[in-house]
């Protein structure tokens, strides 16, 4: 501190963020995603700030961090809200057909198409309980979906 009396502290400190701050109260074992990408991301910050000051095998911290930070980046996946959505269209197992989608999914596939295929034909990408449980109304109430309730849809999608 008396060597470099400039230097704030705070810029290599990580806090989680107000919006997250509760998850990380009362010896929490879990948080979201989000908050974990917020908290990787203030890491790689402070990483990048500390290898300019202080003599370390920091860029094997960044690499690391960064490893990690892409894990949960596709652990948490690009619509971590199909789940909940499906759900509230009607799909009683809106939960596991998400799921049961992010891994059957194709990289680079269209994400809306993919879904829509397997909602119209759910006995080609489901086990057979779970394809059971999706009727005519379920398919109708989401494959009816057009508009601004369509782009509502997958706005939400992606919360």
């Amino acid at each position: 501190a008396e060597a470099h009396p400039d230097f704030d502290i705070r810029s290599i400190t990580v806090f989680a963020e107000d919006d997250y701050f509760e998850e990380f109260s009362y010896a929490t074992e879990q948080v979201s995603h989000d908050a974990v990408i917020s908290v990787l991301l203030q890491t790689l910050k402070a990483l990048d700030i500390l290898k300019d000051c202080i003599p370390g095998y920091w860029q094997d911290c960044i690499d690391w961090t960064t490893a990690r930070l892409n894990e949960v980046w596709l652990d948490r996946g690009a619509f971590p809200g199909l789940g909940s959505m499906l759900c509230a269209v009607g799909f009683k197992f809106g939960v596991v057909l998400a799921s049961d989608i992010k891994n059957i999914i194709s990289e680079g596939e269209d994400y809306e198409g993919f879904v829509a295929k397997t909602i119209k034909n759910p006995t080609a990408y489901f086990r057979s309980e779970i394809a059971a449980s999706i009727g005519k109304t379920e398919q109708g109430a989401f494959l009816s979906l057009t508009g601004e309730r369509k782009a509502l849809f997958w706005l939400l999608d992606i919360y």
